[in-house]
Order: structure tokens, then C-alpha cells, then sequence
């Protein structure tokens, strides 16, 4: 997903592809946080893109994931927020970042 928007801010026609069927059982989370060290790097290589998905997102003190239900990693940051403008994590879903949702237009 990160090569994919970095690409995309350059300019490359980016397409993303899943090997399992549209229709298949998708328990738990898939890509709905991204981290702050990849906003950073998404936000060098394009400037507005890391922010942009920032904007997008939620940022919460807690961050959760779930499998089945079940919680398997929780997280309690003191400073949500991080320091400057790119947090410690956003929350957004997978299909705002590839279907247009985000940055510069559609993939």
C-alpha cells in the first residue's frame, strides 16, 4: 500500500491487486492503521501526501487490533498526537487510501 501511494505521487499508474477472491472471509483489521514512520515517508516523497492521509484518518489514544474478536495488540500513547504535524498513527480505512479517497486522485 505505501509503495502504491508513493508511486502514485510520482506519477506511476499504480494498480493494487489481492490474491484472494472479493467475496472471501476478512476477519480482523487489514491496513487500517498506518504509522507514523511511513506518514513521514510518504509525507518526504510527496509533501501534503502524509498529511493528507492524517486528515483522512482518526487518531486516537489507544490503538487497537482485533483478530477474530479477539484483542491482540493494544497501545496507549501519552501524546496521540506526536510531536508536529504527523502522529503516531492514523486510523483509515484500506479502501479510502486506494480508491481516491486520499492525495492527488484515483489510482
Amino acid at each position: 500500500m505505501t509503495t502504491a501511494l508513493a508511486s502514485h505521487a510520482r506519477g506511476i499508474e499504480t494498480a493494487i491487486l489481492e490474491a484472494g477472491p472479493e467475496d472471501r472471509d476478512r476477519a480482523g483489521s487489514r491496513a487500517i492503521y498506518v504509522h507514523g514512520s511511513t506518514l513521514r515517508t510518504l509525507e518526504r516523497i510527496c509533501p501534503g501526501l502524509g498529511t493528507d492521509l492524517v486528515e483522512e484518518g482518526l487518531v486516537w489514544p489507544t490503538r487497537r487490533t482485533l483478530y477474530k474478536g479477539t484483542e491482540v495488540f493494544k497501545r496507549t500513547y501519552d501524546s496521540p498526537g506526536g510531536s508536529g504535524d504527523i502522529p503516531h498513527f492514523t486510523s483509515v480505512p484500506q479502501v479510502v487510501t486506494y480508491k481516491g479517497g486520499v492525495g492527488s486522485g484515483q489510482f
